[in-house]
């Protein structure tokens, strides 16, 4: 991080084009990359779109930003220290595979409240 923006890229999937559901779907999520894209002040230089029935009720929206950043001037985004939350947002499947395989352990060795976790 700490790069200034100099391009956007999307990769776009969506299940059949002719389902009212997908052109809800690619209506609203074009839309919104448009909207942040404007926002952000970068032009998009490139993208895709793909249509296919595996992406029906879970579209794939992949964007992305590039830029340029002095070599040594990169910021991280880590948190040090005990105490610090951490927020998880997803839907009902990765509050499942989180909490099944990764965060129990976790939730019952240090006493984490399950209300720290945010679900969608």
């Amino acid at each position: 991080m700490g790069a200034r923006p100099i391009a956007a890229l999307n990769s776009l999937r969506f299940g059949n084009l002719e389902e009212d559901k997908t052109q809800r779907l690619l209506s609203g999520i074009v839309h919104g990359i448009g909207h942040y894209g404007n926002c952000f002040g970068v032009p998009t230089v490139g993208g895709e779109i793909y249509f296919d029935e595996c992406y029906h009720t879970n579209p794939l929206v992949n964007a992305m930003s590039v830029g340029i950043v002095k070599a040594g001037e990169t910021v991280s985004a880590t948190a040090k220290g005990k105490g610090n939350p951490v927020m998880f947002v997803g839907s009902a499947k990765v509050k499942m595979v989180l909490e099944a395989h990764h965060l129990r352990p976790l939730i019952l060795r240090q006493k984490v409240h399950k209300t720290c976790l945010q679900y969608k």
